[in-house]
């Protein structure tokens, strides 16, 4: 119960909504963030949630999205190295940004965003306890002005909720040893899937141009940007050969 009203506390009302999330396709604990953040989808006044945990200060993995849009929201936000998502993680403050404030301190992600999907509004919310300065939670809005409605104390206890589930999940055994990142326990993860191909690319850039791995990714950002892509969709366009590396080569006629 909450202190705050006396009444049902929004994280009891995700555990219910979470615990009725039945589909046997999200089944395994690798899909627990999916069922997580469908469920927010549903006890919170949104459009839709996604949950990411970073590995490197720019480097991010969504492991969990309520639908397609937040999960093009959160490529946008990634591809961009930039939003309220990356605010809220190197803060760890919570993040609220109608369409202005989106359009002022994260130009790149805001016309990307308001190009290619609804969405208006993020509030970015970061993990607490043991994934404090690792995971985060994005909520998405259509309507700009939504995010100054929805309850943050709310908020703060969906959010509280998630970093307890995923830890009984148990998707983050070594945390204590700093060692975060263990993909073997993500396998079918379709956000991790997905981003495993930046990762690749990534690896693939640097030994080909002889490169630390951050100058890699800001290469790989790089073309994102100038052809209007997803640092996702380059990352596939090089490991399918579609995209030859010595194309991203700084030092390239191009």
């Amino acid at each position: 119960m909450s202190a705050r009203t006396g009444q049902v506390s929004k994280s009891d009302d995700l555990h219910a909504a979470f615990s009725a999330l039945r589909d046997p396709q999200l089944g395994g604990p690798e899909l627990v963030p999916v069922r997580l953040a469908k469920a927010c989808a549903r006890v919170l006044p949104i459009t839709g949630a996604g949950i990411s945990i970073f590995t490197a200060a720019t480097l991010r993995i969504p492991v969990g999205a309520s639908d397609d849009v937040a999960a093009a929201a959160e490529r946008l936000q990634f591809s961009a190295a930039q939003g309220p998502c990356f605010d809220a993680q190197r803060t760890g403050r919570m993040i609220v940004a109608t369409e202005p404030v989106i359009a002022k301190r994260w130009p790149v992600f805001h016309d990307r965003l308001i190009g290619q999907t609804p969405i208006r509004g993020v509030v970015a919310a970061p993990l607490r306890d043991r994934l404090a300065g690792v995971g985060a939670l994005d909520l998405y809005f259509e309507r700009s002005d939504d995010v100054l409605r929805i309850d943050l104390a709310d908020v703060r206890s969906v959010a509280g909720y998630i970093t307890e589930m995923l830890i009984e999940a148990q998707l983050f055994p070594a945390l204590q040893t700093g060692s975060l990142w263990e993909p073997d326990r993500w396998l079918g993860n379709p956000g991790v899937i997905g981003r495993s191909h930046v990762l690749m690319a990534i690896g693939m850039v640097s030994v080909a141009l002889s490169l630390n791995l951050d100058d890699a990714l800001a290469i790989l950002r790089g073309r994102a940007f100038v052809t209007d892509k997803t640092l996702d969709s380059v990352a596939y366009d090089v490991i399918k050969g579609e995209l030859l590396i010595k194309e991203l080569s700084p030092s390239s006629d191009r």
